[in-house]
């Protein structure tokens, strides 16, 4: 249990040198991996609509 706790302890010790360092990275890298979700789920959401396409499209020719 304690190791987990210093390891969040040095990890939190690392957010606060490199919000110190230029407070602005935090929140582009969060902005960053949103923009990435997003397309991520945009993809699967267009795949999805094409797969359906081609199923239905192929149970009009049996």
């Amino acid at each position: 249990m304690h190791e987990v706790i210093a390891t969040h302890r040095v990890g939190f010790r690392l957010l606060k040198k490199i919000h110190e360092t230029d407070h602005k990275i935090i929140p582009v890298y969060l902005l960053q991996i949103v923009f990435q979700l997003a397309q991520t789920y945009i993809s699967l959401f267009l795949t999805a609509g094409l797969v359906d396409a081609l199923r239905l499209g192929d149970s009009d020719r049996r």
